[in-house]
């Protein structure tokens, strides 16, 4: 009779054991998928844009402002040129988008319908002619993937396609 309970006891310590197993793979399980989900999400539609901003005889601008502005979204992302007047505005949305580079001393340049494509990063670069900030140059370009536009002075380049 005292061999039974022993039994009982062999066999509830062994369904604890079956039991803290299967909730380690459980929790193993979920752990893993809310891992394979963060890596997803960062596998977004997004593109990137950089280019450099310049003066209309080559020199770099530093601190200029570049915004690109989401024409679907109305959302504008900005950054600020470096010391060699280089920009970058990675992870934005694709669709079109009105790119902008302003810096006090110079006309701002205006970039519109560039369209940006999933994993696409395409160089923008803009030369500002001296002048006040309020005097505006628009550029009617799209920008392609393996494509850079910068205008010279106010005579423009069409892009080709």
């Amino acid at each position: 009779m005292h061999a039974l309970p022993l039994r009982q006891n062999r066999s509830e310590r062994k369904g604890a054991q079956m039991f803290k197993l299967s909730k380690a793979a459980c929790v193993s399980s979920v752990l893993l998928a809310l891992a394979g989900a963060k890596y997803m999400a960062g596998q977004a539609a997004t593109a990137s844009l950089s280019g450099t901003v310049t003066d209309t005889s080559g020199a770099s601008i530093p601190e200029a402002t570049v915004t690109a502005r989401n024409n679907g979204t109305g959302l504008s992302r900005s950054t600020v040129s470096d010391g060699q007047g280089r920009f970058s505005l990675p992870d934005l949305a694709i669709g079109d988008y009105d790119v902008q580079a302003t810096k006090v001393g110079f006309q701002t340049v205006i970039r519109k319908g560039v369209n940006l494509t999933v994993g696409a990063a395409p160089i923008a670069d803009f030369q500002l002619p001296v002048g006040q900030a309020e005097q505006t140059v628009n550029v009617e370009a799209g920008i392609s993937l393996h494509q850079s536009i910068a205008n010279e002075g106010t005579a423009f380049e069409r892009p080709q396609f």
